[in-house]
């Protein structure tokens, strides 16, 4: 802090971190070097500060004014207050207390759970929209951000081989493409020209097949009406063609038709409520790294509880880590979004509102891509910070 004195008035010069630390009074000012300021109010001629402090901090306070700061009292003991006349200047300085003030503790293993069932020949799609020409997401009303399943059946002759598939995406978006059950493309497909994919002879059968394709819709780009033009149009707005060698030369078709549904399964039966019961999923032993088996497809649910606890007048910020993750993770707490972790130019800390705790919690993470894996994700805090009060008393 630095005084220059022009006639009558006095200027002070901050640095910047405490340039956003000035409280006035009506015959001075005080400059809080502290977390947060709340309030100030009178106490007849005397002052009571109302602020929030960090555990384990210094925080120093400096008060120019005609008056002279006599006391500083934080709760009920007197700090030592330093005067210098010279600048009307007293100061004095509290130490908060280091000490732990909140748990987050986990309560029990990680469950586990493949969420796939859309992907199977037989599956019901009876109840879901229908799309009659490939059309983006956007032109058919389904704006919802997160995952996008799409089905259709094909046919195929008896004598077809060597079936290969052209679809053209939006350079953005991810997408899985099954055939009868089987993986056969992950990935971000061209806009520019179809992606080949080649599927395996003993994948297809003669006649009917299915084609599934999980869309990972995760990157909504001004895809609504209020935020001005679309940047991005998503899902499949070309038709999938179909290329094949049969006994008497080729075969060629495309599939435009589609039964549409937006949200995971997993969403849709509550997986990321507290209420789900989940005693039927697989509990996974406490490791470092989980890594899931192919066989369980692209979308695998994690679920556990943690505990939350704090003392009285503590406000903290608690932090949600994710090491490390492939290829994307999305994690829900207490059926609230709470953020994505991206493997490519990860963020790797994520701040959990306050408003989303409760004494018990339930953290629920959708990891994408088979044979994906999770290092262990960890709870604890930003920081924690003590609601106080300090007594200024003025001589009089």
């Amino acid at each position: 802090i630095q005084i220059a004195k022009v006639r009558s008035h006095l200027l002070f010069i901050l640095d910047q971190e405490l340039a956003g630390k000035v409280e006035e009074f009506d015959d001075g000012i005080i400059i809080a070097d502290t977390y947060f300021v709340k309030g100030i109010e009178r106490k007849g001629d005397n002052a009571l500060i109302k602020l929030e402090v960090r555990n384990g901090t210094e925080n120093n306070f400096y008060y120019f004014g005609k008056r002279t700061v006599s006391e500083a009292i934080v709760s009920n003991e007197k700090q030592k207050v330093i005067v210098e006349p010279k600048c009307q200047c007293s100061s004095f300085k509290y130490i908060q207390p280091s000490g732990k003030n909140v748990q987050v503790e986990w309560l029990g293993n990680w469950k586990i759970k493949s969420d796939m069932d859309e992907i199977t020949v037989d599956y019901d799609d009876s109840s879901w929209f229908r799309i009659e020409k490939p059309i983006s997401l956007e032109e058919a009303g389904l704006l919802k951000h997160g995952y996008v399943w799409y089905r259709s059946q094909f046919e195929l002759p008896g004598d077809v081989s060597d079936v290969e598939l052209g679809y053209t995406g939006n350079a953005t978006d991810r997408q899985y493409i099954y055939i009868n059950g089987s993986l056969v493309f992950s990935g971000i497909t061209q806009q520019d020209c179809p992606q080949k994919v080649c599927i395996d002879n003993k994948i297809i059968t003669s006649g009917r097949n299915c084609i599934v394709i999980l869309y990972a819709n995760t990157f909504h780009n001004k895809s609504h009406p209020h935020e001005g033009d679309i940047l991005k149009y998503s899902g499949i707005m070309t038709p999938i063609l179909i290329n094949a060698k049969t006994t008497n030369g080729s075969y060629s078709a495309d599939i435009s038709s589609f039964a549409v549904r937006e949200q995971l399964g997993g969403i849709l039966k509550g997986y990321t409520e507290m209420s789900y019961d989940d005693s039927d999923w697989m509990n996974v032993p406490a490791a470092k790294k989980y890594i899931m088996d192919d066989e369980l497809g692209a979308i695998v649910w994690f679920r556990r509880k943690f505990s939350y606890k704090s003392k009285k007048n503590i406000k903290t910020a608690v932090r949600l880590t994710i090491p490390d993750a492939d290829q994307r993770c999305v994690f829900y707490l207490n059926g609230k979004p709470l953020g994505q972790f991206e493997s490519v130019g990860p963020q790797h800390k994520f701040y959990v509102p306050d408003t989303f705790l409760e004494d018990e919690n339930i953290l629920s993470i959708i990891l994408e891509g088979p044979g994906g894996y999770l290092v262990n994700p960890e709870l604890d805090t930003f920081y924690e910070a003590i609601e106080t009060e300090i007594e200024l008393v003025f001589d009089k």
